[in-house]
């Protein structure tokens, strides 16, 4: 536990940093809503605050990985899963320095950054209509940017069956219910966290798979905004964990083929 908590707060840190670059802190104050907008909305931005939702996102799980709440973190699971396919699918054309003219990517960014309401000075008044981007068509684009490709069908059903799985969690499924009732000693529902059980040894490895992903990401994100310093910084963290975990390092191509990353010079080691 105590590595998790290391590892995630030395990638909080160093992700953070990447908020004073130039692309991504002009933040105005609207008084109008009483909150911040940006001045200029995209590409670079979205991926990098889709990163900042994914540390939050880190930081909670471990919070319920503490208290044994394993089937919520399923839900935090299923979110950074989302949010990292996301930012796969603009990392190619933003380290390549193309622009992102792709549908899927134009839409991505129009549903991204389309305020809730129509007028947002009179929030009750009534909601925009979003245009939900279906998961299976950001996989197969994901799929055609790999480094080396496989079957777009079949990386799209491996990354679909692991969504699925975690979507139970959220709907409230009855198989993952399930899993909260223990038949030992005094067979009961256990609502307020599973303390002692296998599966804590699996959510431990679980968290620390969407870790490494995040960094995986995170030194292409810090490329993206021109700063070789903190790619670096993230590429040390991989390193760490690669070394803590041999098997990350093993599958590391697999897990860039997962993802949709392109390898390239800047941001492979």
């Amino acid at each position: 536990m105590e590595y998790l908590k290391q590892i995630i707060s030395e990638i909080e840190c160093n992700y953070l940093k990447m908020q004073n670059c130039d692309a991504v802190n002009t933040i105005d104050w609207i008084d109008s809503i009483q909150n911040f907008r940006h001045r200029e909305k995209n590409p670079t931005l979205f991926v990098f605050l889709k990163g900042i939702r994914c540390v939050s996102l880190l930081n909670a799980s471990l919070v319920l990985l503490e208290k044994g709440f394993l089937q919520e973190m399923g839900i935090f699971f299923r979110c950074l899963d989302e949010s990292i396919e996301d930012i796969c699918l603009f990392i190619p054309d933003l380290v390549a320095k193309n622009d992102c003219t792709k549908t899927i990517q134009k839409e991505m960014l129009e549903d991204f950054y389309q305020e809730e309401f129509e007028d947002i000075s009179v929030p009750l008044l009534k909601n925009n209509k979003r245009n939900t981007i279906r998961r299976k068509n950001v996989r197969a684009t994901n799929a055609r940017n790999l480094y080396n490709p496989i079957d777009v069908y079949n990386h799209a059903q491996i990354n679909q069956t692991i969504y699925n799985m975690n979507s139970g969690y959220i709907h409230g499924a009855y198989p993952h219910i399930m899993e909260l009732y223990n038949s030992c000693i005094c067979p009961n529902y256990n609502t307020s966290g599973i303390t002692h059980s296998l599966r804590i040894q699996e959510n431990k490895h679980e968290l620390l798979r969407h870790v490494y992903s995040l960094t995986l990401v995170a030194k292409n994100i810090a490329i993206i905004l021109d700063n070789p310093y903190l790619s670096e910084e993230f590429s040390n963290t991989q390193k760490n964990i690669e070394d803590t975990e041999p098997q990350f390092k093993a599958n590391n191509t697999e897990t860039f083929k997962s993802l949709g990353i392109i390898k390239n010079d800047a941001s492979s080691s």
